[in-house]
């Protein structure tokens, strides 16, 4: 069965004592194999270091991004290429020009292209296909350390006279000054940020392949727009306060490297976005995950043509326990409104009230606003406890919240 499966949920090496013997068969054709010296790849699906959203523990998207470099990226590189000499764990020999080698040199994995370096240990100069389909149109750098490396350009560069840099982010491409690289030759020098993403082009990139948080359509087909708050910008959200600005009101990334909105300080805040596209006669459901200070009220709203639904906290004393989440041990809770459309656009708003001191904090992240059965709509006066926790306990818009240890806390439906 291995020679008819291209990819594998659970990856494994020794196919019943047989893995070096698949992988010269089946390198550059199918994605099976366990991490590897010479060949990197993931360790496990079950690996903090390998995904965003909380499945298998992994939420953390710096770590992601710097396996993608460090060992994701050297992988796929290498199985573009078919195994030629293959006898012992420090050295393999790819390539149909026998033109790639991985080796192991004083317990670094260095890997080789027509016997230049583009991988040396984790720090990666590994040539890819562009955006016009151009095989090495484009080049990745990775230097976990950062600092000044130098590289030899690959063999298909030999006539480019200047070469372009852009550092990569959540927020896209953005091209570095001329201090940062440069060309000598056919080699060229970098001084790369430590743990940063780097694309080196021919030229300047064409405007359309310039895609950055400003101007991707963040959320495209819901009623709410950019709702992780990925655009790093208020071109959706409206901040507004009672104090003399909104510099309070920042979307940043987190810890773990994802986009959140906060309200800091003893200043108010709010932000307000209309929802478009509605059912009128639709029932729908808005909720934010929400961090709040002991005290300081945050609250979700929607402005409903004359009705409003509302719903606040003003704690976060319980930690989310539920697995395979970013929220997990942290204090996050889910709010939540519904409403029936009476048009077809209403307006939602986040607010913070004024904090205790400058180092109070709400943080937002993930709203949703989505359809519901008016049926399912919480009504405190007629629950039942065996229906309840049957219903979306995991987000904590019901009347009960799931702690680390499977305790059910209580919580007031408002």
């Amino acid at each position: 069965m291995v020679s008819h499966s291209v990819f594998a949920h659970h990856i494994g090496s020794n196919f019943g004592g047989a893995g070096n013997i698949v992988r010269i068969v089946d390198n550059s054709q199918a994605d099976i194999f366990a991490n590897h010296q010479l060949f990197r790849g993931a360790a496990s699906r079950a690996n903090e270091d390998i995904g965003i959203d909380g499945w298998q523990g992994a939420k953390d998207m710096n770590k992601a991004i710097q396996s993608f470099y460090e060992k994701i990226l050297p992988n796929k590189f290498l199985a573009q290429y078919p195994i030629m000499q293959y006898s012992s764990d420090e050295k393999a020999v790819l390539g149909n020009k026998n033109e790639v080698v991985t080796k192991m040199e004083n317990g670094k994995n260095i890997i080789t292209l027509n016997e230049k370096a583009v991988a040396k240990g984790n720090q990666i100069f590994i040539p890819w296909e562009n955006e016009d389909k151009e095989k090495e149109g484009k080049i990745y750098h990775w230097n976990p350390e950062g600092g000044t490396t130098t590289w030899e350009l690959p063999d298909s560069w030999s006539n480019v006279t200047t070469v372009k840099l852009y550092e990569l982010s959540d927020e896209g491409k953005k091209e570095v000054t001329s201090e940062v690289i440069q060309k000598d030759g056919n080699r060229v020098t970098i001084n790369a940020k430590a743990k940063t993403g780097y694309v080196l082009y021919k030229d300047k990139v064409a405007q359309k392949d310039m895609k950055t948080a400003d101007t991707m359509e963040w959320s495209s087909g819901s009623p709410v727009k950019d709702m992780g708050f990925d655009s790093h910008n208020f071109d959706e959200w409206k901040p507004s306060s009672s104090a003399e600005n909104t510099d309070h009101i920042t979307i940043e990334n987190n810890e773990i490297g994802n986009s959140h909105l906060y309200i800091k300080g003893e200043n108010d805040g709010k932000v307000t976005q209309t929802l478009t596209g509605l059912i009128p006669g639709q029932t729908y459901a808005a909720s934010v995950w929400c961090i709040t200070d002991d005290g300081r009220k945050a609250s979700i709203e929607v402005q409903n043509g004359d009705e409003v639904a509302v719903n606040y906290m003003n704690r976060s004393n319980v930690t989310y326990g539920v697995h395979h989440n970013d929220k997990y041990k942290t204090k996050a809770q889910r709010m939540q409104v519904r409403f029936t459309a009476l048009s077809d656009s209403a307006t939602l708003t986040l607010s913070a009230a004024k904090g205790k001191d400058a180092q109070s904090i709400v943080d937002f992240d993930d709203v949703r606003v989505v359809k519901v059965d008016p049926s399912t709509n919480p009504d405190p006066k007629n629950i039942r406890i065996g229906k309840i926790l049957k219903i979306q306990i995991r987000d904590g818009v019901h009347l009960y919240l799931r702690n680390l240890i499977n305790l059910i806390y209580h919580r007031k439906i408002l």
